[in-house]
This record gives C-alpha cells, sequence and structure tokens, in this order.
C-alpha cells in the first residue's frame, strides 16, 4: 500500500455529525484506494505534511469511490415497465482528477515536469 493520508477519526472528525457513507469495517480500502489516486495525481504529496486539506481532500475522493461503487455504472432505473440505463464512460477517474485539482493543484506537488540536459 501506500501513504494512507486520513484515518477513520479524521473521517468521523470531518463528517461534523453526518451519517457516515463509508462503514469502518471498509474504510481502509477506500482511504488507502483515495490515497493511492492522490499519489498517481500529485507525485509530490508524499513529501508533505499531511494537512487538513490533504485529509479532506482524501475523504472527499474516499466518498467518491465508494458512492461510484455502490451505484455501479447504473444511471437511472424505473421499476414502472423496468427499464435501466448503464453510464459506459470513465467518470469517475475524471471527477477525481478534479476534486484532486481543487484541493491541490497550484501548490506544486503536481508538477511532473522533465529535466532538461544542456
Amino acid at each position: 500500500w501506500c501513504n494512507m493520508y486520513a484515518s477513520y477519526s479524521d473521517y468521523t472528525t470531518w463528517l461534523s455529525g453526518r451519517t457516515p457513507l463509508i462503514l469502518e469495517s471498509e474504510f481502509d480500502y477506500y482511504s488507502n484506494t483515495a490515497s493511492m489516486y492522490m499519489d498517481r495525481i500529485a507525485p509530490l504529496l508524499s513529501e508533505q505534511t499531511i494537512n487538513d486539506e490533504i485529509k479532506a481532500c482524501c475523504l472527499e475522493v474516499a466518498e467518491m469511490l465508494k458512492r461510484d461503487f455502490a451505484r455501479g455504472n447504473v444511471t437511472s432505473e424505473s421499476n414502472d415497465g423496468f427499464s435501466v440505463s448503464y453510464d459506459t464512460s470513465m467518470s469517475i477517474d475524471m471527477s477525481i482528477r478534479d476534486k484532486i485539482n481543487f484541493y491541490l493543484g497550484g501548490k506544486g506537488l503536481m508538477y511532473r515536469g522533465v529535466g532538461v540536459i544542456c
């Protein structure tokens, strides 16, 4: 696994009384997966001291992953005549990238520059 940027204790604090979407028993999976996304998109993140903004980013992404997993790729259902529509796009990856960019963009953590040899 990688650095895990948020704990279940961080999650319950962040929720501020809202009902948890992620159960404690499954939290490490979603937090680790969110952290891996964050490391992939912001490769310099692991060198940072973890702060509330980084934790919030991890928790938002973890909840996005949980919602996507719970929903599957079903976009709409109707029980009056039974109809199901499926999402075939890769929208979760773009949504996660946008969320990470919202929290971490402009902080120099996403730089993947290439050194130039003169």
